[in-house]
Formats: structure tokens, C-alpha cells, sequence
């Protein structure tokens, strides 16, 4: 796994995608929506005379649909609930190296909080990218900090080919590491004291030098 920057200055893992997954060229082409509806069926109007008694057809229509009908397909209920049912695929799913029985959720490291909010408090470090940000599907959720992005604020990426921890800045988004602001994807190691937000974060390694989780 390597940390890439695409033209347009986002981070992302080449291992996971063959172009950057920032820059929208995996959106999905809206669906059309049909201007026209088709009308079916007979009209016909009426209208009241004078004499509120009596109710006056004013138009009758004969119309006749010579259309083509369209060829009709009769499926009996047996042939349906014995028809298999397909089963979800892994097509076009990223897998990771790890399986989630070989250690690819295994704790890598921790971001413990010791100024702020959120102070002593512990957020786990996995292989790979770790996302943070306030949202609920990130993978560090610092929700306490409006000063964080909701999305990607920045990442703490752990590279089991090096055993070795980077952090990663995303989207211009303030960054701190021992108080110098952070451009550029660096290394990062017990110790270093990491800034997000308002908030300030030491990190501390479980996988580092001698000791790392065996791939199976």
C-alpha cells in the first residue's frame, strides 16, 4: 500500500483504487426521469341542462387502442418460489489484504486524547486508511469537535509492508504534529502529539519495530 496524491491534491491508497476515488469519476450517471406520461383509457365529459334534473352526456368517445399489445409472460408461483435466489456478489468490492478472521480488523495503534473534550478517551488505529471526521461512518468519529470536518478531515494510514504510520492532510483541513502544521503526508511514531480540531491526540504504536500481526 502506498499513500498517492492525484492532480487535484487528494490522498488515497493505489492498492484500493487504480484512480482517485476523490475526484467524482466513480459517480453514478443520474437516471432519466420520463417528461411524457402515457394516457390511457376512455373520457368522456358532461354537462348539466337548465332542468338541474337532468344530466346531458355532451361527449361520448368510441376510441379504439389499435396499438400492438405487448407479449404477456404468465409465471406460476411455484416457478417463483423455487427460483434461486442470487446471492450478493464481490464484483467491483475492495477486498482487503487481511481477511477480517486474518487480522485485517486488528488493532494497529491508538489516538489517545489528552487536551480537549474528548480528553482520555482512546480511538483504535487499524491497517490501512483511517478516516476521521465527525461523521458516523468514519472510521476515528470525533463527533464532540464542530471544528472537524463531518468528512475526511484527515487520515492515519498504517502500512503493514513497512510496519509504519503516516498522517495524512485532506482538503486544506487544519493539521498538527509536535505543533507544526502538516501539508504533506509525514511519518508519525509513538509520541507525536497530533492536533485535529481543537483537540489534541498522542500517538501510540502497537505495531512498530520487532512487532507486527503475521499474515496468515
Amino acid at each position: 500500500m502506498a499513500v498517492v496524491r492525484c492532480n487535484q491534491g487528494h490522498y488515497y491508497d493505489d492498492e484500493k483504487f487504480s484512480r482517485c476515488p476523490h475526484c467524482g469519476i466513480f459517480a453514478g450517471v443520474e437516471e432519466k426521469k420520463n417528461k411524457n406520461a402515457d394516457k390511457k383509457g376512455f373520457f368522456s365529459a358532461f354537462t348539466r341542462t337548465k332542468d338541474d334534473s337532468k344530466t346531458v352526456a355532451k361527449h361520448e368517445s368510441n376510441y379504439t387502442d389499435n396499438r400492438p399489445m405487448e407479449d404477456t409472460v404468465t409465471v406460476s408461483l411455484e416457478s417463483v418460489e423455487k427460483a434461486p435466489v442470487k446471492k450478493p456478489s464481490d464484483d467491483g468490492k475492495t477486498i482487503g489484504m487481511f481477511s477480517a478472521a486474518k487480522g485485517n480488523d486488528y488493532v494497529t495503534g491508538w489516538l489517545v486524547c489528552i487536551d480537549g473534550v474528548e480528553k482520555g478517551r482512546d480511538f483504535r488505529i487499524r491497517h490501512g486508511f483511517n478516516w476521521i471526521g465527525r461523521d458516523y461512518d468514519m472510521d476515528v468519529i470525533l463527533q464532540c469537535d464542530i471544528s472537524v470536518s463531518r468528512q475526511k478531515h484527515c487520515a492515519i494510514v498504517y502500512d503493514d509492508r513497512g510496519n509504519s504510520f503516516s498522517i495524512v492532510p485532506n482538503a486544506g483541513n487544519e493539521l498538527y504534529k509536535n505543533g507544526e502544521p502538516i501539508h504533506e503526508p509525514e511519518k508519525i511514531k509513538t509520541g507525536d502529539v497530533i492536533q485535529v480540531g481543537m483537540q489534541r491526540y498522542e500517538f501510540i504504536a502497537f505495531c512498530r519495530e520487532g512487532r507486527e500481526w503475521e499474515k496468515e
